[in-house]
This record gives C-alpha cells, sequence and structure tokens, in this order.
C-alpha cells in the first residue's frame, strides 16, 4: 500500500468518514443481509464479505486494495471490530 501524501489525509479522513456514516446509517439492514460476517465497506457500498476476515479480504477485487475502506464484524452479539 503506498504512503499516504500529507495533502491526502483529508481526502482519506473524508473517505473514512462517509464510509462510517453510511454503515451507521445502515447497519440494521447489513446485520440482517450479512449475519456472522466480516463485511468490506468502499464508496459507501459491501464490496467483499465473508465469515472468514481472511477470505473477506481476499474476496476484495484489486481495484479496491489501495483504497481506504472500513471492514466490520455483523455480530449478533453486538461485538465490533473496526479495523
Amino acid at each position: 500500500m503506498e504512503m499516504i501524501q500529507e495533502k491526502d489525509y483529508k481526502k482519506v479522513f473524508d473517505c473514512s468518514r462517509e464510509n462510517w456514516r453510511w454503515f451507521e446509517d445502515n447497519r440494521e439492514r447489513l446485520h440482517e443481509e450479512y449475519p456472522e460476517e466480516f463485511i468490506i465497506i468502499l464508496e459507501k457500498r459491501v464490496v467483499a464479505h465473508n465469515s472468514e476476515l481472511d477470505q473477506a479480504l481476499k474476496e476484495l477485487p484489486s481495484e479496491y486494495r489501495d483504497k481506504e475502506h472500513l471492514i466490520e464484524l455483523m455480530s449478533k452479539e453486538g461485538i465490533e471490530l473496526v479495523l
């Protein structure tokens, strides 16, 4: 992954914030759609998912691997994992 240049920090922060807001707005639906799975969110949509984190990362399309994304575990117990 390429190092982030200082001038790009705001862009990265804005993208992360938008993905987080989208996740929060859609949390209930995502819990129903992806129970007990890791989901990878990019550009306000789920781009990969799997019950195993390493598999979800392998399913992430190559054109998205260097972009800022949000990873969440959709657990019934309410456990969150943010990477």
